[in-house]
């Protein structure tokens, strides 16, 4: 299996993969007073061999479209397991675990923090996603 950290430029992964390797693999740089991260360090994606697997730290980005890697709402509960074993399990086929009646996620002991961070994650794909929608039908 390979794994890979990614996320914004300055925002810890090379610091968050040094801290699991137990080593400094990774060159880090100092948090920036202005702008509260890390400086843009890693300029190439290294793999490292870590539990029977790979793990790939990633040179970061300014900025990411979930739509142009082809992540939907509907496909934010793949990254949460103990709510897409749930899926089948709920009222409605349809139901996108935010409250809807017969929602088997909230019969379901799920560590709170987990749980409000997908509802946050999935409220703001979905906002975007009809922020697009007028703007992609534009000539």
């Amino acid at each position: 299996k390979t794994a890979c950290l990614a996320g914004l430029s300055g925002v810890g992964k090379s610091t968050l993969l040094n801290r699991l390797m137990n080593d400094s693999v990774m060159p880090v740089s100092a948090v920036s007073k202005r702008i509260g991260r890390g400086r843009h360090t890693t300029r190439e994606v290294v793999f490292f061999p870590c539990c029977g697997g790979y793990l790939a730290d990633t040179p970061g980005f300014s900025t990411l479209s979930l739509e142009d890697v082809g992540i939907r709402p509907d496909d934010i509960v793949l990254g949460y397991p103990e709510m897409d074993n749930l899926t089948g399990q709920c009222r409605f086929n349809n139901c996108r675990h935010i409250g809807e009646p017969g929602c088997a996620v909230d019969r379901t002991v799920i560590h709170a923090d987990r749980l409000k961070r997908y509802r946050a994650f999935r409220k703001q794909m979905e906002e975007y996603e009809q922020w697009q929608e007028p703007r992609s039908s534009r000539v």
